[in-house]
């Protein structure tokens, strides 16, 4: 196992305990192992976000209660973000799509993989689309 690899073990370890269930430590295992392919593959592979389209209140409507209103207000705040994973076509250079997620809330950064629960498997995404398309 490489150095990195263990230090996204132990990074998922720590920071991922709402979304690691089951069998936490092979999850975590599993993440670094998806992490450390898509470092390896370099500008081959990335992860974007850009804002929302839609309006998040027009899609999940306003909540009931003026504690969830409350929240909702705070983590919008942060901005609705779309994030998706690229992959570069080996042939022509050109970037592609390989998944993406929308409504992502409440994130400082949503397209760490330690802070957006998605992330992980849009980079599993990218890298396999790369690996199809090579």
């Amino acid at each position: 196992m490489k150095k990195q690899t263990l230090r996204y073990y132990k990074q998922f370890k720590a920071e991922r305990p709402a979304h690691v269930v089951g069998q936490f430590s092979a999850n975590c295992l599993q993440y670094a192992k998806i992490l450390q392919v898509f470092d390896d593959l370099g500008d081959s592979v990335r992860i974007q976000c850009e804002p929302e389209e839609e309006n998040y209140y027009d899609v999940y409507g306003i909540p009931e209660s003026d504690k969830e209103k409350r929240q909702l207000a705070e983590s919008l705040e942060k901005g609705c973000w779309y994030v998706f994973s690229e992959y570069k076509c080996p042939c022509c250079g050109q970037w592609n799509r390989a998944d993406g997620i929308g409504m992502c809330v409440g994130y400082n950064d949503p397209c760490l993989p330690f802070e957006n629960n998605y992330v992980i498997d849009l980079m599993d995404s990218a890298v396999k689309q790369f690996n199809i398309h090579s």
